[in-house]
């Protein structure tokens, strides 16, 4: 086949073949979320449909994870993810459809290292109880700073008085980083033809809120006042068209505007990893996604 000016063009593979029957036939997101449809729709996919699903199915995930360990939270957003299309696959769809989730959970630690305490930050249900949510939360940031700014400064007269130097690199990273904002994000596919065989991905992004450590000097009552200013310019931020409502917490923590007044920056694990991808913190992954459906095409092209 040549195309004009006798270019020749690659037939498509089978794996290219297989992942634009996917595209073009019935896909469905388990979700009312009309953001996360708009993102679905613009990877190519514009006959994509969304689904909604009962509040419980999600709730269900945060009373099974409640008290676990500390790596569980990892996983939290995926399963919720993946709940979703379970619940979107028991009510009938054709079984020639591809049915996915996406979901975000932020998670909040309180207490000391002995006594931690975690529990899953959802949407609110009212500004007001926005506004209460996000200056406890935001509160617990900074309080949680304060702590392990004092086992830092524990850690590095211990080294000192050890006597070696060489030790205090490995005892600051128990110190650092600070209370962190964690959002766990995950996504669930079943591919067309799979019937209830679900796969879910999970990732977690961790951002440091440098505006809130910056208030870890101030005296109390000061603190109390900007902390409050600034859950009232997030939620400010968020109140068009009552976009609170839609995310967890309340803001959009991709938002310029949320990223800016928090003074938020990524805290990496490891120096060498990538930035976190375009729509990842707003749950809606769209390039991971579109990789992964790649590589489940090719997995079944080549098992055919």
């Amino acid at each position: 086949m040549e195309r004009p000016g006798g270019v020749n063009e690659r037939p498509p593979t089978n794996t290219e073949k297989l992942l634009e029957s996917w595209k073009t036939g019935p896909v469905i997101l388990a979700s009312g979320s009309r953001l996360k449809l708009e993102n679905l729709r613009a990877l190519g996919i514009p006959q994509a449909t969304s689904t909604s699903v009962p509040e419980e199915v999600e709730e269900r995930v945060f009373e099974a994870v409640e008290g676990r360990t500390m790596h569980m939270h990892e996983m939290v957003a995926a399963m919720v993810a993946r709940n979703k299309v379970d619940y979107v696959i028991a009510q009938g769809v054709p079984n020639d459809a591809l049915v996915c989730a996406f979901d975000t959970v932020v998670m909040e630690t309180t207490g000391s290292l002995e006594k931690k305490r975690r529990r899953y930050l959802q949407k609110p249900e009212s500004m007001e109880k926005a506004k209460e949510n996000l200056t406890k939360y935001f509160s617990n940031l900074i309080e949680g700073k304060l702590w392990k700014d004092e086992v830092t400064a524990d850690l590095i007269e211990t080294a000192e008085r050890m006597g070696k130097p060489e030790a205090l690199e490995s005892l600051l990273s128990v110190g650092y980083p600070q209370e962190l904002i964690h959002i766990t994000t995950g996504m669930a596919v079943r591919a067309p033809g799979k019937g209830e065989e679900v796969d879910m991905i999970p990732s977690t992004i961790r951002l440091k809120p440098n505006a809130l450590y910056a208030l870890a000097s101030l005296p109390p009552l000061e603190r109390r006042i900007r902390v409050s200013e600034i859950v009232d310019k997030t939620l400010s931020a968020m109140d068009e068209n009552e976009r609170w409502r839609a995310v967890t917490t309340g803001i959009d923590y991709s938002d310029p505007r949320i990223k800016d007044l928090l003074g938020l920056e990524e805290a990496k694990v490891f120096a060498e990893m990538d930035d976190t991808e375009v729509g990842v913190v707003q749950g809606m992954p769209q390039q991971a996604f579109d990789r992964y459906l790649k590589a489940l095409a090719r997995e079944a092209a080549e098992g055919n």
